[in-house]
């Protein structure tokens, strides 16, 4: 009967990138987009792809604020007027070492204690000369003995305290100081470490004879333990004169990994390196722009022989996503690289850009064009590809895990052949690449089921006729998408 309401059904299919129950609230990508070479086409690109992602739920970093974000994170270089300060400050540590043994533990204190003070107080200009460095630190080992054998003990712990915390990695010798004041620093260090909290510097290849310095203690490439909250200045050693200092400030209970290059970060590339080399660096180059400049995501953009290409990297510790080619050739080529480099935004994205083809195709010819058959069989595609996509990743990180000489199941030889060896640091980083293997499997099935039922919706709707078969049925119809979250909706009645 017309107009009777027979029954009523809904159809509500949905897939979630990060599941609902971490209960964050939906917030904007940070995203910088970067200049790394001056080909031709490449500024263009830039402003297109500016463009494009400001219309997406992206906060596209200017490159004013990217600049300002990573000045505020670096130490301008100390010139001769701010050191002239400390100038024969190791004379005076041995000065005052020299009263230690022949005058007694006073006279070392009233030589040395001023020098420690200024020393600590002025921690950015004595890290950018180890050797001053190294005489603070031997300053404040004869102070513990001086305030020890004076009876001072809490004082002697205080100076220990601000060794462990300001000197990281640097440690007393063994045949040089006694027993007594190596144990109290000892103590001080361990104190530190039970913040848990730690950094290690990643360097660009080629860079391995470069010494990693934090506060002129050369660390290495291994995990040093610091001081929660505490700023600290790293740079790369590399011989000449380093042009890039970094202000390293950590969390309590955070370990990090942090890419450490001298130099400015947003300096277009001249010349030309070989291939592999200068992808490298490019991805290092965006590594560390992620992480110095706070962004979620860094959005790369190079030249190339058929067209603008495009690489990505992320603060998180993402690895880069393949290099994508924006072929100049073909219609609306750099655009679709863009999408695919911007992997879980492409279901929004290509629903986004075929409602306004359709629209201004509906424009341009005057008359009805039925665009949801299309947008469901399109989005069912894109999703299917989406789920493709991540599921070949997690297979392949999980490979790449189980060949790991750290994994608890380790794969044979045979399995393991042509795969790329990597190493993990501690156990956190290796359940943390198995969960973002799982949550890849997740994503990915779930992108296939959700794509299969939409290219399904589709073609019944494309043999039933279209919005006739809607407007039948009062079928309503919204396809929804971002970083948070993915999916479909349907209500009908017949």
């Amino acid at each position: 009967m017309r107009g009777f309401l027979l029954g009523a059904g809904s159809l509500m299919v949905l897939m979630m990138l990060f599941p609902a129950i971490s209960g964050a609230v939906e917030t904007k990508e940070k995203v910088a987009v970067v200049t790394l070479d001056s080909s031709p086409g490449v500024e263009d690109a830039f402003q297109h792809v500016v463009g494009w992602l400001k219309n997406e739920n992206l906060e596209v970093i200017d490159s004013a604020t990217l600049q300002s974000r990573l000045a505020a994170r670096q130490v301008l270089r100390a010139n001769a007027q701010s050191t002239a300060k400390f100038e024969g400050l190791e004379a005076a540590v041995s000065k005052g070492t020299e009263d230690f043994y022949y005058k007694g533990n006073e006279a070392a204190i009233e030589a040395l204690q001023p020098v420690f003070e200024q020393g600590l107080s002025h921690i950015d200009l004595i890290g950018q000369h180890p050797e001053r460095a190294a005489a603070i630190f031997q300053a404040g080992l004869v102070l513990i003995r001086a305030y020890s054998g004076g009876g001072q003990a809490d004082r002697a712990t205080d100076i220990a305290s601000q060794l462990a915390v300001y000197f990281p990695g640097m440690e007393p010798s063994l045949s040089q100081v006694p027993p007594d004041v190596v144990e109290r620093w000892s103590a001080e260090v361990a104190k530190v470490a039970a913040h848990g909290t730690s950094v290690v510097f990643d360097r660009l290849d080629g860079l391995e004879n470069c010494a990693v310095r934090m506060n002129g203690v050369e660390v290495g490439a291994r995990a040093v333990v610091i001081q929660p909250d505490t700023n600290y200045l790293a740079w790369l050693d590399c011989g000449g004169e380093a042009t890039s200092m970094w202000r390293v400030r950590v969390e309590a209970g955070k370990q990090v990994r942090i890419p450490l290059m001298d130099g400015d970060l947003l300096k277009v590339r001249a010349g030309d390196l070989d291939e592999k080399l200068a992808r490298n660096a490019d991805e290092f180059r965006l590594k560390a722009i992620a992480y110095w400049a706070g962004v979620d995501i860094a959005l790369g953009i190079k030249g190339g022989m058929e067209g603008p290409t495009f690489a990505r990297l992320e603060r998180s510790g993402g690895s880069a996503i393949k290099w994508q080619v924006g072929d100049v050739g073909q219609e609306g080529g750099v655009m679709m690289a863009v999408e695919r480099v911007m992997l879980e935004f492409f279901p929004a994205i290509a629903v986004a850009r075929l409602e306004r083809v359709e629209a201004e195709r509906l424009q341009a010819v005057g008359e009805p064009v039925e665009w949801v058959t299309p947008t469901l069989i399109v989005s069912g595609l894109a999703l299917g590809v989406v789920g493709g996509a991540f599921l070949f990743d997690a297979s392949s990180e999980a490979l790449v895990i189980g060949c790991s000489p750290n994994a608890s199941k380790a794969k044979s030889a045979a399995e393991c052949k042509g795969v790329k060896e990597v190493r993990f640091y501690n156990a956190q980083d290796y359940n943390e690449a198995w969960d973002a293997v799982n949550r890849s499997r997740v994503i990915g099935w779930s992108s296939v089921g959700v794509g299969a039922a939409l290219v399904g919706w589709g073609t019944w709707r494309l043999l039933a006729g279209g919005d006739s078969a809607d407007e039948a049925a009062g079928t309503d119809f919204m396809v929804w998408g971002g970083r948070e979250s993915l999916g479909a909706a349907a209500t009908w009645r017949f």
